[in-house]
């Protein structure tokens, strides 16, 4: 059976640029600790899995979203990680199999045990899962768009690149903001901000932290992000 006290195995997934550093993870409270475990463990049954970055941020918003609602009760983390990814593929039209995803989670959880066979276990994960979704969605109240702070992004990025040079640069400035809004996602800034400002705030990170300037904006009356604001 799934254990929230078994190690996940498996690297994050190519679409999430985070990393579990010993100095990162020991600067967190325990609710973010096991938050975060859930989503590296998220991630790596998401890889797995060959989900889009996508499905993949609009399972972490609805866990997020779940754990928000439920605060400190006693949940398996890895049962509602699961019923994430498989009400997210329902979500974004990208439907999956109900056996891949216990398959999938049960061999991350246990890569030293035997494959799971179509059994008693078996049959108990896959009503669990089942049940599990459904009282996610209650818990949700049925409010399941996520508005994805990624169209914004693409948006910001459109605008910025075509004042921006030169052109390996703005390509770095795009990866580099693309990598921060995913890892967003390993928290409840998902959830707490507003995707417009999710998406701005890690396209001023990304210039900051590449020191590049938008050309003449010493000559604007306003900032750059402040024309984007609304």
């Amino acid at each position: 059976m799934l254990s929230s006290q078994t190690k996940v195995a498996g690297s994050p997934c190519s679409f999430a640029s985070v990393t579990s550093s010993d100095k990162v993870v020991s600067s967190l409270s325990e609710d973010e600790r096991k938050s975060f475990s859930t989503c590296l463990f998220l991630t790596t049954c998401a890889r797995k899995l060959d989900l889009s970055s996508i499905t993949w941020c609009t399972s972490c918003w609805l866990f997020h979203k779940f754990s928000s609602a439920v605060g400190s009760e006693d949940y398996d983390e890895y049962m509602a990680a699961m019923a994430s990814i498989f009400l997210a593929c329902k979500i974004d039209d990208s439907p999956i199999k109900i056996r891949d995803v216990i398959n999938v989670a049960y061999r991350t959880l246990h890569p030293d045990r035997p494959f799971l066979e179509i059994n008693e276990t078996y049959s108990q994960l896959v009503d669990s899962l089942i049940q599990f979704e459904l009282f996610l969605c209650r818990i949700l109240r049925f409010q399941l768009s996520y508005d994805n702070p990624h169209k914004y992004l693409l948006h910001y990025l459109r605008s910025l690149c075509d004042w921006l040079y030169p052109r390996q640069e703005t390509q770095t400035f795009c990866k580099m903001a693309w990598a921060l809004l995913h890892d967003c996602h390993y928290s409840k800034m998902c959830v707490t901000s507003r995707p417009d400002h999710l998406a701005l705030t890690v396209c001023y990170i990304a210039l900051e932290a590449l020191q590049m300037k938008v050309p003449l904006e010493e000559h604007c009356e306003k900032s750059w992000w402040k024309v984007c604001v609304c």
